[in-house]
C-alpha cells in the first residue's frame, strides 16, 4: 500500500501540524477504505461531520472536520475549513506527481474526452483519471490528493457553471496539456452571454500545450497567450477527417506527424469530433499514434452518454443520452439520430435543458426544426419548457405526448412502442430522463416471464 506521508505533503495552517501517513482521502463513509483520511464537508446537503465516528470505525486514519466533536479521539483534528485542507493537500501532493497532466474542459463532452483519454493513455503507461465527473471544487481537488505519485499519465476534468471556477481548479492541477471541447449556452443563467462563457472555459489554459476546436467561437481572445495551439475539427484542424467510409467502418485522420487509419466505435460526428480532439492531445507524446488511434476502437459510449440499451424480449434499443443536456448536445444527439439507420421506427424521448435563463424558452424553441427533421414515429416530451415545442409540433401534425414529469408518459409508452422501435433519450438530470431505463427493464422482465 502506498502512504502519503506528512513529511511530503505540509498542512501546518489552521490548527493542523502534521497529520499521520494515509493512504489516499476520502468524504464519503461508503466508499473509505481502511487507512485513509476522512475530510468531513458540510454543506447544505451534506453533514460530514457527523458520519467522523463512523470513518474512523471503518479504519480511517485521522479525520478532519469544523465541529467540534461530541467525543475525544486524538485522531480528529479539529480545524475551521475542512475544504481548505483537502485543497492544500492537493496543492501540495500535485507538485510530486512527475508524469504528463492533462486538464480537459468545454460545455459538452468533457467526462467522454477524459475517458478516451485515459483509456488510449493506459496502453502506454500508468494512467490515473480523475473518478466520474469530479469536476468541481471539490471533486478536482480530491482527485488530485488520491492520484500515485508514480503515474506517467493523469487526466483530470474541470468543469464550471458560475465565472471565477476554473482558474482556481486549473492551479491545483497545473496541467501540461490543456484540452477544450465545444462551447455553447450550457449553464448560460449563470453568465452574461456566450463570450463570457469563452472567457472563462479559456481559463483551462495555463499549460506549454493547448487544444481546442478549429472553428472555436471568440478563438481571438486567445491571442495574447504564450502556448503552443494544435487544432481539430471534422474537415479543418491541425487533426482533421481525410475519408470517412461509415459503410466499411474506416476512418482516417490527418495529423501533422501523418494519417492515422481505425474503426471508431461508433460513426456520429460529435462522437467522431471527441476521437479527433483525443488524437490531437495526443501529438506531443512520444507514443505509437497509430496504436493509440486503433486503441479508440474499444472505447464505447458511456453510459448517459450515447450507450446503447437493448431490451432483447421488447425487442427495443434505446441510445442513452441520459445524464445531461446542453443545447449544443440536444442538437448533436437529435441530428445524428436523423441520420442513424435503425431496423424501425424512430422515438423521441427529451427532456427539458437545465440552466439557461431567459434564453431558455427560445433555446427549447429552437429544437422543434430539429425534432421534425427526425421524422419520429412519436414524440414524448418532458418539462415545463418543452410545452410550446409539444404544441406546436402536434398543430404540425407530429404524434406529441407531453408531460412535466417522465412517470406520467409511461402508459402512453407502454401502449406506442412496438419490437424494433430504437428510442432517443436526452434530457438534463433534474428531469430523470434515466427512469425509462427502469421502466422498460421492469416491462422486458415481465414479458420474458410470461412467454416462458
Amino acid at each position: 500500500m502506498n502512504f502519503f506521508t506528512a513529511n511530503k505533503i505540509e498542512t501546518s495552517y489552521d490548527g493542523i501540524s502534521s497529520l499521520p501517513p494515509y493512504s489516499g482521502v476520502s468524504i464519503d463513509t461508503r466508499t473509505l477504505m481502511p487507512g485513509e483520511l476522512f475530510i468531513a464537508l458540510d454543506g447544505n446537503n451534506f453533514k460530514g461531520h457527523q458520519f467522523v465516528q463512523e470513518a474512523l470505525k471503518k479504519g480511517a486514519c485521522a479525520a478532519v472536520q469544523s465541529f467540534e466533536a461530541p467525543f475525544v479521539d486524538s485522531r480528529v483534528f479539529l480545524v475551521k475549513d475542512p475544504l481548505a485542507v483537502l485543497q492544500n493537500i492537493a496543492q501540495q501532493h500535485r507538485k510530486i506527481i512527475k508524469g504528463v497532466c492533462y486538464a480537459v474542459t468545454g460545455s459538452v463532452g468533457k467526462t467522454t474526452t477524459k475517458e478516451g483519454l485515459a483509456h488510449v493513455l493506459k496502453h502506454f503507461g500508468k494512467t490515473y483519471a480523475s473518478a466520474s465527473s469530479y469536476n468541481n471544487h471539490i471533486g478536482v481537488p480530491l482527485s488530485i490528493a488520491n492520484c500515485p505519485a508514480e503515474t506517467q499519465y493523469t487526466v483530470f476534468e474541470i468543469g464550471t457553471n458560475h465565472p471565477g471556477e476554473i482558474s482556481p481548479l486549473v492551479s491545483y492541477v497545473n496541467p501540461d496539456v490543456s484540452v477544450l471541447t465545444s462551447i455553447c449556452e450550457a449553464h448560460i443563467e449563470n453568465f452574461e452571454n456566450l463570450q463570457s462563457i469563452a472567457q472563462e472555459k479559456f481559463e483551462i489554459f495555463s499549460g506549454k500545450i493547448g487544444i481546442l476546436p478549429t472553428h472555436c467561437p471568440f478563438k481571438a481572445l486567445l491571442d495574447q497567450k504564450d502556448i503552443h495551439w494544435i487544432t481539430y475539427g471534422m474537415n479543418e484542424g491541425d487533426v482533421h477527417v481525410e475519408y470517412l467510409n461509415e459503410v466499411n467502418s474506416i476512418l482516417r485522420v490527418k495529423t501533422p506527424w501523418g494519417a492515422l487509419t481505425y474503426r471508431p466505435s461508433s460513426f456520429c460526428p460529435h462522437w467522431i469530433e471527441g476521437n479527433l480532439g483525443i488524437l490531437a492531445a495526443l501529438l506531443s507524446e512520444k507514443i505509437d499514434l497509430q496504436k493509440a488511434a486503433e486503441s479508440l476502437s474499444s472505447f464505447f459510449p458511456l453510459k448517459g452518454r450515447g450507450a446503447l440499451m437493448h431490451y432483447d424480449t421488447l425487442n427495443i434499443t434505446c441510445i442513452d443520452e441520459s445524464y445531461n443536456a446542453a443545447p449544443l448536445a440536444m442538437r448533436a444527439c437529435i441530428q445524428a439520430f436523423g441520420v442513424r439507420d435503425v431496423p424501425g421506427r424512430k422515438i423521441l424521448l427529451l427532456g427539458e435543458m437545465g440552466e439557461l435563463g431567459d434564453h431558455g424558452p427560445k433555446l427549447h424553441k429552437d429544437l422543434t426544426n430539429y425534432i421534425e427533421n427526425v421524422k419520429a414515429a412519436h414524440i414524448f416530451l418532458v418539462g415545463k419548457l418543452f410545452e410550446e415545442s409539444a404544441k406546436i409540433l402536434s398543430k404540425k401534425g407530429h404524434s406529441v405526448y407531453w408531460g412535466m414529469e417522465i412517470f406520467s408518459l409511461f402508459n402512453a409508452l407502454k401502449s406506442l412502442l412496438i419490437s424494433s422501435d430504437t428510442l432517443l433519450v436526452k434530457g438534463k438530470n433534474a428531469a430523470k430522463m434515466n427512469k425509462i431505463f427502469q421502466f422498460l427493464e421492469e416491462w422486458n422482465n415481465s414479458k420474458k416471464n410470461q412467454e416462458i
